[in-house]
């Protein structure tokens, strides 16, 4: 990670009984992300302890655009995208951040 780095925070919903399937699905899609794409430079994910239906991944990218715009058209997200609505029960939340202090 660098300090300039985009953080990028996605917050999905499993479906009520789907939270297996949704982090396994997670867990290999992260995989292939950073595997495939050099411009993500670091990928967490987390599930909530009192509602393993709700997932969070903390992502850095070298920018905003390198995630908005070719992360998002690849034939490894473009296949999660169509099998979500299976087992996640919106589509995510995305907001971006930038690193402003360490301690």
């Amino acid at each position: 990670m660098n300090p300039t780095d985009t953080w990028v925070i996605i917050r999905y919903r499993a479906q009520p009984g789907c939270a297996d399937t949704a982090a396994r699905e997670l867990s290999s899609l992260v995989t292939t992300v950073r595997e495939r794409e050099p411009d993500c430079t670091g990928i967490t994910i987390v599930q909530r302890d009192d509602d393993p239906t709700d997932f969070t991944l903390i992502e850095t990218w070298t920018s905003r655009e390198a995630y908005a715009g070719p992360h998002l058209e690849t034939p490894h997200i473009q296949a999660f995208k169509a099998r979500a609505a299976d087992f996640m029960a919106a589509p995510p939340e995305i907001t971006y951040w930038t690193h402003t202090h360490t301690a």
